[in-house]
């Protein structure tokens, strides 16, 4: 029977923490389960109160068991944080066989070089961006497996980050029973969820906007290069609207996301819904009427990124590509198409059982993981699952030597 490659990817925000169980067959990613969970106790990409943070992801992983009726034990984390290093480097070695035929092994062993050395005692890569691999000092390919040549070469971007920012969510983690297999950066699971060959071709930008914090990343040919995550989000709707109608937050927030538009233009202002107002009266509002704030604020959020990323870099943006939960809002791609002056494109994520581009992140997290395992030939599945059934079994205890060899910085010792 052949294995199924079933992985669990998560998400941790200020926010909120979103789970996705995911089956890769061929080149497509089916989502069998998902949850989104509110969450506190995150500020800035750090954890500040773990006992808080625990309460609200076992409260995630529970939702997403009872949906398969399995137990995650392992999972693909992805997070934000503002301190990191980007440094271009080069690792090269030498093909030891007789043959002189590359292998994974050889990928493998020059990979994990640029991980162990180009970095501090104090510091873990998070991520390995292969910009291409040069054969023999001369031939440059994207993946050399298969040449013969006597010295393989790397170029890669690498980021790092301090690796005390880490330990809380491995602890975390270990707390509720679940190993990380691998940590990286939420943003590199939008750029697999969202870039296309266009994208690719030259300097492009990938925003994303969240509740509280926006995350634009510069990439040119598909590496990404530059990163700027900045405080403000889509909560300044809701703050907004709960205070020109003298309502509660919660309720700005079902109204921005339940009622209101992104566009005036395509609201209608006969259209309206009554609420109940936070000094026990009723307020009728009426749609033209909220959308022309909710306008506003994305449009000030969309300059405020347009601002930051001429700041990241001086080179001519061909693409831009906008992701986060706002996006979904009817007139979202009017609106960023009068504020910039390249080509914008707005994700409209339609994947069965994660239809919101909130996931964009968790959902392309999968697909690097999966990505990384193809590179090195390596063949593994989270989840031993038949018929959505997990075999409970010590098979997981066996996993632990490939795992090592492909992220050895995430020991549980």
């Amino acid at each position: 029977m052949k294995k199924r490659h079933i992985y669990v990817s998560c998400e941790l925000g200020s926010y909120s923490i979103k789970i996705i169980v995911s089956e890769v067959i061929g080149n497509e990613t089916l989502v069998l389960s998902s949850s989104n969970t509110r969450c506190k106790g995150i500020q800035n990409g750090e954890i500040v109160d773990v006992d808080v943070v625990k309460e609200y992801l076992n409260s995630g992983l529970n939702k997403v068991e009872e949906m398969l009726g399995i137990k995650v034990e392992e999972v693909i984390l992805g997070i934000n944080v503002k301190d990191k290093k980007y440094d271009v480097i080069d690792e090269k070695i030498n093909i030891a066989l007789e043959n002189h035929i590359i292998d994974s092994k050889d990928v493998n062993e020059l990979l994990n070089n640029a991980c162990n050395n180009n970095k501090k005692d104090d510091e873990t890569v998070l991520l390995v961006m292969p910009i291409n691999f040069k054969v023999d000092n001369k031939e440059i390919v994207k993946n050399p497996k298969g040449m013969i040549a006597s010295s393989l070469e790397l170029k890669a971007v690498i980021v790092k980050v301090n690796s005390d920012l880490l330990t809380p969510y491995i602890e975390l983690f270990k707390s509720v029973g679940v190993k990380l297999v691998d940590i990286t950066l939420a943003e590199i699971g939008d750029y697999f969820t969202c870039h296309t060959k266009d994208f690719d071709k030259g300097v492009s930008t990938l925003i994303n906007i969240g509740f509280n914090k926006m995350n634009i990343s510069i990439f040119n040919k598909g590496i990404m290069v530059k990163n700027k995550v900045v405080n403000e989000g889509s909560i300044l709707i809701d703050k907004e609207l709960s205070m020109r109608y003298n309502i509660k937050r919660s309720q700005a927030r079902k109204l921005k996301e339940n009622f209101a538009l992104a566009k005036i233009k395509y609201s209608e202002f006969d259209d309206t819904i009554e609420l109940n107002t936070k000094s026990d009266s009723k307020v009728i509002i009426n749609q033209q009427d909220v959308t022309e704030i909710v306008e506003a604020r994305i449009s000030y959020l969309l300059k405020l990124a347009k601002k930051e990323i001429n700041l990241l870099t001086k080179r001519e943006i061909s693409n831009i590509i906008i992701t986060g939960g706002i996006t979904d809002l009817v007139g979202f791609l009017s609106v960023s198409e009068s504020i910039f002056n390249c080509r914008v494109t707005v994700l409209d994520l339609e994947t069965i059982g994660i239809r919101n581009n909130m996931y964009s992140s968790c959902y392309g997290l999968v697909k690097y993981f999966h990505y990384k395992l193809n590179l090195r030939e390596l063949d593994y599945s989270m989840v031993d699952m038949s018929d959505y059934t997990i075999e409970t079994n010590d098979k997981a205890k066996s996993k632990d030597s490939i795992l090592n060899k492909m992220f050895g910085y995430f020991k549980d010792e």
